[in-house]
């Protein structure tokens, strides 16, 4: 709730939130759990930056092309623009979680 406020958006979420699994399967649920941890998915590299960088919060941030920004200061770089044909993951899930609206 705190990274809507600080990006003033609505289209953050919770990583592990953005993964179906068979709900009655809890070792998925907890393997995807500690997979993610608190790494939040942000629409942009502004958005990444506040929620990564804010002494607040301080979550691993990912944008939808897959920048990674973590607090401890590690930035890596997202998708390949020279690929035109290549769409990132994160980019088909908001895809599929906006369809699912």
């Amino acid at each position: 709730k705190e990274a809507r406020t600080i990006c003033g958006r609505e289209d953050i979420y919770l990583a592990s939130q953005c993964v179906q699994y068979a709900e009655d399967d809890m070792g998925i649920q907890t393997a995807i759990q500690y997979a993610f941890g608190s790494t939040i998915v942000v629409p942009d590299l502004e958005c990444a930056r506040k929620v990564a960088y804010d002494s607040r919060l301080g979550f691993k941030a990912v944008t939808l092309e897959g920048d990674v920004f973590d607090p401890r200061g590690v930035v890596s770089g997202g998708s390949d623009v020279r690929n035109k044909n290549h769409k990132p993951i994160l980019a088909i899930l908001r895809e599929l979680m906006q369809l699912r609206k």
